[in-house]
């Protein structure tokens, strides 16, 4: 039996994965999201580095950029036309590099999420 890798923080790699299983599968028995789930993950591994000690720095997340009205209508599952008219109403920030658009994934989800909180404070 191969003895297990003891990593920079003094963690074994079986005691690592066997704490990443743990978490995964509590965080599916609960229904958590992919975000929520790597919020998660995050959290629990900063902590055990804290208490050995070792700090870890926040991951820079890196989603790609939305190109276009087609994906855009594909990423908030509406017609193109729709996206189209929300686009030319101003309701989602983007840039243009020639002819082709752009929108941030983030900036998108923050404005669908603002418009439904006013949606419902309304009602």
């Amino acid at each position: 039996m191969e003895k297990d890798k003891v990593f920079n923080y003094g963690f074994e790699e079986s005691a690592l994965k066997t704490l990443i299983y743990d978490v995964v599968r509590t965080a599916l028995s609960n229904h958590f999201n992919e975000s929520a789930l790597k919020t998660l993950i995050y959290d629990v591994v900063r902590t055990a580095l804290s208490n050995h000690g070792a700090t870890a720095s926040t991951p820079p997340v890196h989603e790609k950029p939305i190109k276009g009205i087609h994906e855009l209508a594909k990423f908030l599952r509406i017609s193109s036309t729709r996206a189209q008219k929300l686009k030319n109403e101003g309701v989602f920030p983007y840039w243009q590099d020639g002819r082709i658009l752009f929108f941030d994934p983030d900036k998108v989800r923050a404005t669908i999420s603002k418009t439904v909180k006013t949606r419902k404070g309304k009602a």
